[in-house]
């Protein structure tokens, strides 16, 4: 076998390294585009953030219950490529959020009053490596930049002890650009007088607000039975239908109601719901998780630019094998270095005489051009730092090419020598080479027969297929050679103990 004998780790290395590459995020701006939940104390906001953010959060920064004293800062969440906890001086959305402190943990209210920090000019800011959170295409409203949004949990109301939660809806829903509107209520609490007038409140506002491809509500009602779904769906949409009815504005309102009872749930029912969520919050962008999506990096790989494409080099990576078997080929035919030359045909020649016979017989044969041709095929293959799959494609694709050219670099090199070794004194000229020449023949085919040249011929199978299919494809051939390789390396290595416990 011929590898490296670190290529399991070289092969770990290089598709996490592409992994971290595919994931890596760019400088996102804030966008002014904002969803605020809003909901009665106690009616399962923070529940459903928990559950919305999953193990996105750590349990250290996860927002915590209501029925415990806690902030009442409002909290955003947006996009971060790790997750990080801070309060933020922001009173409006469209006003950048200056970070004036970082938590390892999320406060309770008493922390927050300490330090003075008022929901008027202060918020807290949740941020987590949520790809929903990410707007690719920017918000619309201040240029396609990728930016990040915003949901943010507003102070429940009727909790007896915070003014600023009992505001005006008007107040409240005060974003300069909405996505959409979340509003939470108990299943028991739907139908109850301060439900009905908040509801009335904040549907009355939103026919005023600026939203984002027109207004749009989502209605969570939690501690809600599967029994209970159908009938207080069909009661949100009733109470929604008749106000909107009385505002009169002419314009639509998209609604969606969710009923969820999480402490009843599977995880499969939450992963349903989760899906359900964002498919119904991020419809006016075009996104959509009613079916199972490909994979994100599928996506990406489809959109790179065409001097990504290693389809072309896959060609000539095989083009470069194939050249340098043919060189082993008739470097080597039927076992004869030389198969129409011997001593007797150089008898009356002097040994300069003899080196230069032998050199020109050799070249004629083995055209080595050739090696020089495959040297510049080889420098031909390298990606430029940029592309996603630099390091793997440089430590272990063109790494195990460059262990082609070695092992016939290396024996075309002692050919030449032990051509020039022939004198008038050499008794034999095939046991000569064969003496010199076996080892690094055998060597030079193992690389050209070896499990990674395999692996090269398969690749050329790939050359006309999509290049997202060629790119996890190949991943997936590497790490089966690298599990390979290292199951036969460990395989030597008992042979060797048994051998040594032999003897």
């Amino acid at each position: 076998m011929i590898s490296r004998p670190n290529l399991p780790d070289r092969i770990e290395a290089g598709m996490r390294r592409f992994a971290e590459r595919m994931t890596a995020v760019p400088p996102l701006a804030d966008a002014t585009l904002t969803t605020r939940i809003v909901g009665e104390f106690s009616a399962g906001k923070t529940r459903l953030l928990r559950e919305l953010l999953g193990a996105h959060v750590p349990e250290a920064l996860a927002p915590i219950s209501s029925r415990d004293p806690q902030t009442r800062l409002p909290l955003e969440v947006t996009y971060g490529a790790a997750a990080r906890l801070s309060v933020v001086e922001r009173a409006f959305d469209s006003h950048a959020g200056k970070d004036v402190a970082f938590l390892d943990r999320f406060p309770m209210r008493d922390q927050v009053d300490l330090l003075g920090y008022q929901p008027e000019s202060h918020r807290l800011r949740l941020a987590l490596p949520l790809e929903q959170l990410i707007l690719p295409e920017g918000d619309g409203y201040q240029g396609n930049a990728p930016s990040r949004m915003f949901l943010i949990d507003m102070p429940g109301w009727n909790s007896g002890d915070d003014e600023s939660a009992e505001e005006e809806a008007e107040i409240v829903l005060n974003a300069d650009y909405s996505l959409a509107l979340v509003y939470v209520t108990q299943a028991g609490r739907l139908d109850s007088a301060t439900n009905r007038r908040r509801l009335h409140d904040f549907v009355t506002a939103m026919s005023g607000a600026d939203f984002y491809e027109g207004a749009r509500l989502v209605i969570v009602v939690t501690h809600c039975s599967s029994a209970e779904s159908v009938r207080l769906t069909a009661l949100a949409r009733e109470l929604v239908a008749g106000i909107w009815a009385e505002v009169d504005t002419g314009l639509d309102l998209a609604v969606d109601v969710l009923c969820a009872e999480f402490n009843e749930m599977q995880e499969a029912d939450k992963d349903a719901f989760r899906a359900r969520f964002w498919q119904c919050l991020l419809a006016p962008l075009g996104h959509s998780t009613s079916v199972p999506a490909a994979h994100s990096w599928l996506a990406k790989i489809e959109a790179w630019p065409d001097e990504y494409d290693i389809r072309p080099r896959l060609a000539r990576s095989h083009t470069l094998l194939a050249t340098l078997r043919e060189l082993a080929d008739r470097a080597c035919r039927a076992g004869n270095y030389l198969p129409n030359m011997n001593m007797q045909r150089l008898v009356y020649l002097d040994d300069e005489e003899i080196t230069a016979k032998l050199r020109q017989t050799w070249q004629r044969q083995t055209k080595p051009d050739t090696l020089a041709q495959a040297e510049a095929l080889f420098a031909s293959l390298g990606l430029d730092p940029s592309h996603p799959l630099f390091d793997w494609w440089s430590e272990v694709w063109l790494d195990q090419l460059r262990l082609f050219l070695v092992a016939t670099r290396t024996f075309f090199a002692q050919a030449q020598t032990a051509l020039d070794r022939v004198d008038r004194e050499t008794a034999n000229l095939d046991e000569h080479l064969r003496r010199h020449l076996d080892k690094p023949a055998a060597r030079m085919r193992a690389a050209l027969g070896s499990s990674f040249a395999r692996q090269v011929d398969v690749a050329t199978k790939l050359i006309d297929q999509p290049l997202a299919q060629v790119v996890p494809t190949l991943l997936v051939l590497g790490a089966i050679q690298g599990h390979y390789v290292k199951r036969y390396a460990m395989h030597l290595q008992a042979l060797r103990q048994e051998a040594s416990d032999e003897a």
